[in-house]
Formats: C-alpha cells, structure tokens, sequence
C-alpha cells in the first residue's frame, strides 16, 4: 500500500508532463508487488506493460516499456528539471530587484543635479519641469531664503501634492493621567523646520492638515471649566482652540458646522463626555496656521477616561 500510496503521489506532482497511462501502469505493478499475487495470464509468456500509442500505431499497440522503477525515475528527473527552471527564474527576479533599486538611486541622483541647476520650488516644479510622475522623496527650495529640503511628492493624474511629515502620525494615546485643561502635550518633530515649511504654505497657500481626537469620557473644547480642554499650537505657537472640518470657528470640530454632535448643547462629538468611544476629526485648512506645532489635551484621569490623536502630515496642494 505504501508504494501505491507513493506513486499516485508522484504521478499527481508531474501530471502536467506524465500521461494518465503510465501512472496506471505503474499503480498496477505496484500493486502486484505489495500483494504477491501474480496475474493471472496462463502458463504463457507475460506480457509487458500496455505502452504508449505509436507515432502510427492504435492505441494498446506496445510501444515504449515503463516499469515501475523506471516511470518513478522518469517523473524525478522532470521534478529536478523543474526545480532547476525555478532557481533560474528565482535568480532573474533577484537582478531585476537589483536593477530596480539601482534605478531608482539613479533616478534620485538626477533629480538631485537637476534640481540644483534649476531651481525646484514644490513637487508642481518636478512634474512640470523635470516631466517626472513617479510617486517618491524629492529635495525643493520653496524660497530662496531656506535651505534646500526633502519632502513627499504624489502625482494623481494632474493633481500634485507636496507632504512633509513628522513623528506622530499614528495613532497616540494621551498617556499622562491628568485631569486638568491642557494637562497633557505633544510637540511634533517635522523632517523640516518651521520656517522651510512656512516658505512652502505660504508659496503655494492650498495647504492642510488632518487632525483627529478619539476619545471616552474626556471633555474636549467645551468651556465651561475655566476654558477649553483641547487645543494645540499653530506654527507660531499660539494657542488655538478649533478643529479640523471647523472652518477656524474658535470651539467648534466638524459636527459643530453640521449641527450632528453628539450632544446638541456641545459643538463637537467628545464634549459630551460620556463613557463611549467617540471622535472629532477632519482638516485644518487655515493656512495662517499652518503647520501644528503642539498638541494640548486634558480630562484622562479617571479609570474608564482615554484619549487617543491623531495628525497627519503637512500637505499642500501643489
């Protein structure tokens, strides 16, 4: 059983290059062997295996003899030939990866002397001047008061935006148990300082930035504590006090502007204040603002209290 077990296997695994026939005959020999029962053929000579239709021949006519042994020889000798067909295509996908990254440090080094001949002010620059559509990190000088810096460029079809990011664009919890207003900070790192950054928005001016609070029990730009609980810097480190999707309206998130809050009497979902898991988000688009510069929230101290924010890059539209 086990050398029949074993064949069908095989055939199985080579199928695509060894005939239906030749398992057959092979199965059937196998058999014979693990029972000890010889066939039945009369006291004549035996027959050999059925074998393959001739070039002329009918079907059944003998033509080549497979055994047992030699059909499993035959079908690893196409295994190893198979095998050695995919190491050799394993071995092309590894050059092309190769030529790949190869290419694409020559496509950055080009950029690279290209943009320090003429002049890149914003990834519109690369696409328009350089004819380059391919998604990646190009270095522009918005102005010529800032040094060169690198940003994200994204081309989609006509549209272009130019991205700075930073480190707190995954989600973050409010991680100070602090039941005060504005208890807790986050101060972002950018990959450019503030005043490249200003050169660009104030260049190109459509800029953005997405902003989210998620939040269980923390009051958010509700003032009836002495003032609000949430705010963050702008780039100039003022104090501002209104959400993204809010237009600028000073205590007001996106629902606010909609008139779908959570709770009516409040402008934005987590100034209800309830133990469920709500959330305010949409962009920033003043662009006198932008880019945030620190985050401020409060009212995460008690047990079943959280909060959790988000920011997104910089992002302007050009």
């Amino acid at each position: 059983m086990k050398m029949i077990n074993f064949i069908f296997i095989i055939c199985l695994l080579a199928l695509h290059s060894v005939t239906s026939q030749e398992c057959t005959a092979a199965i059937s020999l196998a058999s014979l062997q693990c029972d000890g029962t010889p066939p039945s053929h009369g006291s004549g000579p035996q027959p050999g295996l059925p074998g393959k239709r001739g070039a002329s021949g009918a079907k059944g006519e003998k033509g080549e003899q497979f055994g047992d042994e030699g059909t499993v020889t035959m079908i690893i000798n196409k295994l190893k030939v198979l095998e050695e067909s995919w190491k050799v295509q394993k071995d092309k996908v590894e050059v092309l990866e190769e030529y790949k990254k190869t290419a694409e440090s020559q496509i950055a080094n080009m950029t690279e002397l290209l943009a320090g001949i003429t002049k890149m002010r914003s990834c519109r620059d690369i696409y328009t001047t350089l004819k380059i559509t391919r998604n990646g990190t190009y270095k522009i000088q918005p102005s010529d008061d800032v040094d060169p810096f690198y940003v994200d460029c994204q081309f989609i079809g006509n549209k272009v935006i130019t991205s700075v990011g930073h480190d707190a664009e995954d989600e973050i919890e409010v991680a100070s148990k602090c039941g005060g207003r504005l208890c807790y900070n986050k101060n972002i790192n950018y990959q450019a300082t503030f005043v490249q950054m200003r050169s660009l928005v104030e260049l190109i001016g459509d800029c953005r930035q997405f902003v989210k609070y998620r939040c269980i029990g923390s009051g958010f730009l509700r003032d009836d504590w002495g003032g609000y609980v949430a705010g963050w810097f702008n780039w100039n480190r003022k104090m501002r006090n209104y959400w993204g999707g809010s237009g600028g309206h000073e205590g007001y998130c996106a629902c606010g502007l909609r008139g779908d809050c959570a709770d009516p009497e409040w402008h934005c979902n987590c100034d209800k204040n309830d133990i469920v898991d709500r959330e305010d988000f949409g962009y920033l688009t003043q662009a006198d603002d932008l880019p945030v510069h620190t985050l401020f929230f409060g009212d995460v101290d008690g047990d079943d209290e959280a909060g959790y924010h988000t920011l997104g890059p910089l992002e302007c539209m050009g």
